[in-house]
């Protein structure tokens, strides 16, 4: 019986965590399709996307280390805590953009202006044309009516919620206690 909830626990944990991992990895993946494809990002756009750099290969790690380690190891737990973490930030990030886009709060300054060298007209003209005028506040593309911002906060939510399904908080504590 214990050898059958264990091998069960494996599974789902695998499972879930392997769901989180396609689903952060398909969100990456369509922001930068979307990019390629002509629409470019503000610079809270960029922001977001630093979590999933950390959080996909800290979770691919840990599935992994799931895969290959005794179980019971405990660094699958800190993998996928750290992985965790970093999409609970990504969360907190998408929200704060879907907040400027609906005007709650001020974006960044970098968000709708440029610095700009005005030594001379020349100067600045050149640099006009050469810099992209990205706002945070008006989404560039929107699917479904929703913006890239918004669609963030739903696959962050997703993604965090399936990994704290995976990560076994209590286990962690009790081993903790136990030591």
């Amino acid at each position: 019986m214990t050898t059958l909830r264990s091998a069960f626990s494996f599974v789902s944990r695998c499972n879930a965590s392997l769901a989180a991992l396609l689903v952060a990895g398909s969100a990456l993946a369509a922001a930068l399709t979307i990019q390629w494809a002509g629409y470019e990002p503000c610079e809270l756009c960029l922001r977001q996307r630093l979590p999933y750099y950390f959080g996909l290969p800290t979770l691919a790690a840990a599935l992994l280390a799931d895969r290959l380690l005794p179980a019971g190891t405990r660094v699958v737990s800190i993998l996928t805590g750290a992985a965790l973490a970093s999409f609970l930030l990504a969360f907190a990030l998408a929200l704060h953009h879907v907040g400027v886009e609906h005007g709650f709060w001020e974006g960044p300054v970098r968000c709708v202006s440029r610095a700009f060298d005005m030594s001379s007209l020349d100067a600045f003209a050149a640099q006009i044309g050469r810099t992209p005028m990205v706002s945070c506040n008006v989404p560039s593309y929107r699917l479904v009516g929703f913006s890239l911002a918004t669609w963030n906060v739903a696959a962050t939510a997703v993604v965090s919620i399936l990994l704290f399904q995976g990560f076994d908080v209590f286990r962690i504590l009790k081993k903790s206690k136990d030591s």
